[in-house]
């Protein structure tokens, strides 16, 4: 009758889930959605990615893009602007982050704009976008630019990506020899990338070209051409698939967009876009032409070019940052190339003029890119530990990196101590030794309770630059009198009954980590008496036997006849 009944709960239970089941990796828009998912967007395999999920319900991401530009539209109802900085402008009085021409809040659209059922959705909604205007009139170049990176360079512990859609060249200079870390004397624009890039700030760069001119190589055109920051050429894509399939050609429009190019009419779908700057330097293309995105004017439209390429790379790095926090310019950089793919060229011969092709971003499988992140897991510490007060003791905490790379002992990675008391220890832990890759250390930690009774609640959290991340670990400690007799559950008890209508969330959260501990030892004494009950009629349980719920599962080896 009990195994019926389990069964008849099971199903009931497979039943409502499969209702409302959806396929991992796929994105649903909201039924009610007026909102529109641009090509470029959709090219790039935004709609897959697990690391987001666009369906018209709002989420947030700890990451924060910088648009080095002409402002952004604060206005604009499908974006939001958290901060930034004017360097356009001379006179305080006059400073503003809004955008003067249009240009930066197109670039904001395709990186961020909101999931919200309306207009148009980013590559990574949910960032914090920051306006840090360089361009308006009268603004100085270069010097509006450095004043620019800088402004990102200090606030690198607020920003983690930022995107330049703008540049100038120089036939006679090759600004591809020199590095931040080479001996030559840098020019003041690329001194101030270095800045940023040693800050922690990946840098995304379009390639160009510059003002009107014909495509030329990415080595004379600057901040293109420097090789600390990701340069972005641009591809024509008109339907969002891949295979060069969509039958718009050159003088149809789409939208408000006619295609063409900026001198070239032979732009076809999924092929160079004519015009764009190649070389290189050039390591990632995304799609720039007929792009929908946010108008100054809290509206939408069509645009074209490199510098409409450039964000979709950014919105893929900021999409990288959220979940691997520690991940340098050098990681992200790496991990979009090895996360790109090569199926969006379909001209016969290849009509990329350095004839390389370089990969499309891609954010469908970024997840799966390597690169930094570690797992802070919980280790086979009790959840809740009775001591006397002032008791010298050792916990451990085991640490597993789940990342395809290795990681050095060292202050790069700590363990960080989020609230509660720090019960003796330094506010930073670095890890004591290495982790290989996929593999876990245990880490005997030090600690001292109390020396008052009570119940006390210590969390910590793996930390870098980049900030917190992975599960915490919260060690709990109930400090009784030291001549105290009474077991864990009657302390428990005790301490509850004193607080009467005062009691706090922490002995809350002790209580019920103090039930569940309970309850585990019951299921094990269980688990222990049905093996020796089942055992002589089922035969030799092979892999243990595990409850879930309220049925027992098992596996028995079969008997050799």
């Amino acid at each position: 009758m009990h195994i019926r009944r389990y069964l008849r709960l099971l199903l009931t239970l497979a039943t409502l889930l499969s209702a409302t089941a959806v396929t991992p990796g796929t994105n649903v828009q909201a039924q009610d959605s007026t909102q529109e998912i641009p090509t470029g967007v959709r090219r790039i395999g935004t709609l897959q990615s697990r690391i987001v999920r666009i369906d018209g319900r709002e989420e947030t991401l700890d990451v924060g893009v910088a648009v080095l530009d002409s402002g952004i539209d604060t206005d604009h109802p499908d974006l939001h602007v958290t901060g930034g900085t004017d360097c356009a402008t001379t006179s305080a009085a006059d400073a503003t982050i809004d955008d003067s021409d249009g240009h930066g809040t197109f670039i904001a659209g395709i990186i961020a704009a909101r999931d919200n059922t309306i207009g148009v959705v980013g590559v990574a909604p949910g960032v914090r976008l920051y306006s840090v205007r360089v361009f308006g009139p009268g603004a100085p170049w270069p010097g509006a630019a450095i004043c620019g990176l800088n402004w990102v360079a200090d606030n690198a512990d607020i920003i983690d990506v930022a995107v330049m859609s703008f540049g100038s060249s120089d036939e006679k200079q090759d600004f591809s020899q020199d590095r931040c870390d080479g001996p030559a004397e840098l020019d003041p624009l690329h001194t101030a990338v270095c800045r940023a890039v040693n800050a922690g700030v990946t840098l995304v760069a379009a390639a160009g070209p510059t003002a009107k001119e014909k495509g030329k190589d990415v080595r004379h055109v600057v901040p293109a051409g420097y090789p600390e920051v990701i340069t972005v050429s641009a591809m024509t894509d008109y339907d969002g698939l891949s295979g060069g399939k969509s039958g718009w050609r050159f003088m149809e429009r789409i939208g408000s967009c006619l295609v063409t190019t900026i001198n070239h009419p032979d732009d076809g779908d999924d092929t160079f876009a004519d015009g764009s700057n190649y070389g290189t330097g050039v390591e990632l293309t995304g799609p720039g032409m007929c792009i929908k995105s946010t108008k100054q004017d809290g509206t939408y439209t069509h645009d074209s070019g490199t510098s409409f390429a450039a964000p979709h790379v950014a919105g893929a790095a900021a999409l990288y940052k959220a979940i691997h926090p520690c991940a340098t310019p050098q990681d992200v950089r790496a991990a979009l190339i090895a996360a790109g793919e090569r199926n969006w060229n379909v001209a016969d011969p290849l009509d990329d003029p350095d004839g390389v092709q370089e990969p499309l971003v891609s954010v469908a499988g970024l997840e799966r890119a390597p690169g930094p992140t570690l797992s802070a897991l919980p280790t086979r510490i009790s959840p809740i530990q009775a001591v006397a007060p002032g008791t010298p003791m050792e916990i451990v905490v085991t640490i597993q990196n789940t990342s395809p790379g290795d990681w050095p002992a060292g202050d790069r990675f700590t363990l960080a101590h989020v609230n509660g008391p720090t019960l003796g220890l330094a506010e930073s832990q670095p890890l004591p030794q290495a982790i290989p890759r996929w593999r876990e250390v245990s880490w005997r930690l030090p600690i001292t309770a109390p020396s008052t009774p009570g119940v006390y609640q210590s969390t910590w959290q793996m930390a870098c630059e980049g900030g917190t991340f992975g599960r915490s670990i919260t060690i709990i400690l109930v400090v009784s009198p030291a001549n105290s007799s009474l077991d864990l559950r009657e302390q428990l008890t005790a301490l509850v009954a004193g607080a009467g209508n005062q009691l706090s969330e922490q002995f809350d959260q002790a209580w019920k980590q103090a039930q569940a501990e309970i309850e585990r030892r019951i299921r094990e004494e269980i688990q222990r008496q049905i093996r020796e009950a089942l055992a002589p009629v089922c035969g030799t349980p092979v892999g243990g036997v595990v409850i879930a719920g309220s049925a027992v599962w098992w596996r028995r080896r079969r008997r050799s006849t």
